[in-house]
């Protein structure tokens, strides 16, 4: 009489064993085979268990992922071994839409305040609606043709250059020496720039009455410094005459 026989198929693909069933079913015969197999893989899960993870530095190795198709391209043109290199994966708040800007979602970040990234959006957004009134409401008034062309409409546009204008190009770290704290000039990051251009706009828009929300302040100072007027740009001008002040103490910079 012959018997059905069936396999047991881990997910490496090996038989651990195989079955012999009877023609009643009541019965079950284990071939030597599985004996062994079984022995070697319970011997291979309690090594699982015990192992330490390995750490992964996969980032390291991998190019940071690119969204811009221009800047893709210009890439490629530039480096062609580009194209075989691994691209690590991207963040949960980068997007490849036409309407993620990187520099506005850093800035909504930070005047988000305990986490809420909606009402953060939300005030950005009613921001931009003010400015494009206000622009709106500029160009219409305006009825010289060269003056109207001058007006910026794209209120995008006019943030990444408010910020772009407030950017200090100098600083003031305070550096001991013989007991005595001295404020140094010294050269400032790209980086750390836009932070500090970012971080005054946003403490001058707060700087308002009660009556007067956020979004409104924050697009008036956003106009302003797009014109490079208001108190952001005074700010950077009165930082840069103390480093220029303080220059004698510039020396001071090489002997931290």
């Amino acid at each position: 009489m012959s018997f059905p026989t069936a396999s047991i198929v881990t997910s490496r693909g090996l038989c651990l064993a195989s079955l012999i069933c009877s023609s009643s079913g009541n019965s079950l015969l284990l071939s030597d085979a599985f004996c062994q197999h079984r022995t070697a893989f319970i011997r291979n899960i309690s090594r699982l268990r015990t192992r330490t993870p390995k750490k992964v530095y996969w980032f390291k190795r991998m190019a940071p992922p690119v969204f811009d198709a221009t800047e893709i391209q210009r890439k490629l043109e530039e480096t062609p071994e580009a194209r075989f290199m691994k691209v690590g994966p991207a963040r949960i708040h980068e997007s490849s839409s036409a309407f993620y800007d990187p520099l506005l979602n850093k800035f909504t970040n930070m005047i988000m305040f305990k986490g809420q990234k909606e009402l953060a959006e939300e005030n950005m957004r009613l921001a931009f609606e003010n400015i494009k009134k206000i622009q709106m409401e500029k160009y219409h008034a305006t009825t010289d043709v060269t003056a109207k062309m001058r007006v910026e409409l794209n209120p995008l546009k006019i943030f990444h250059q408010a910020v772009e204008n407030c950017k200090p190009v100098l600083a003031l770290t305070p550096i001991k020496r013989g007991g005595v704290t001295y404020q140094v000039p010294v050269s400032v990051r790209d980086k750390t720039a836009e932070w500090t251009a970012m971080k005054w706009l946003i403490l001058a828009g707060r700087e308002h009455e009660h009556q007067i929300h956020f979004r409104e302040t924050i697009a008036k100072e956003l106009i302003a410094a797009f014109q490079n007027e208001g108190r952001v740009i005074k700010r950077k001008y009165d930082l840069h005459k103390q480093c220029e002040a303080n220059k004698a103490y510039a020396h001071y910079r090489w002997s931290r």
